[in-house]
């Protein structure tokens, strides 16, 4: 990939992350008085990768990045209450896409794993970058 490509994409995940970073509290705020049943939890985690960089026929909005996730969660939780019927899961493996919906997924599952009793949680990431996903390097840093 040119330098300059893949520059242009490292600037665009800087911009999701602090996109994220910026409305993150309000999202944490959001779950803590909605996430009662590991359904809620998923949903929200689902909703966050509804929210994504521009393609086609998809135009990211930031100022509506907050609303989207919102938006996304009620509609994913009409799928996950029809698709899984789990009690708990106490193991949880995800694997990371875009930058900016990583970091309120990590962070949603940092601050709700023990309400759900999830014990052990596991994340992947890309070795090689590509776009704006996020990288195991960038995890690290």
């Amino acid at each position: 990939m040119a330098n300059g490509y893949r520059e242009c994409f490292e600037a665009r995940k800087l911009e999701l992350n602090l996109l994220a970073h910026e409305v993150l509290p309000k999202v944490l705020e959001y779950a803590e008085n909605r996430l009662k049943h590991l359904e809620d939890l998923l949903a929200l985690l689902a909703s966050t990768n509804s929210v994504d960089v521009p393609m086609i026929g998809y135009e990211f909005v930031a100022n509506r990045y907050l609303l989207d996730i919102i938006d996304g969660a009620e509609k994913a939780k009409l799928l996950v209450k029809e698709h899984i019927d789990l009690p708990s899961l106490s193991k949880v493996v995800i694997f990371v896409d875009n930058a900016g919906e990583t970091l309120i997924d990590v962070a949603i599952l940092a601050n709700f794993a023990q309400k759900f009793g999830i014990e052990k949680l596991t994340i992947f990431a890309r070795k090689d970058p590509y776009e704006v996903d996020v990288t195991y390097q960038d995890l690290i840093n």
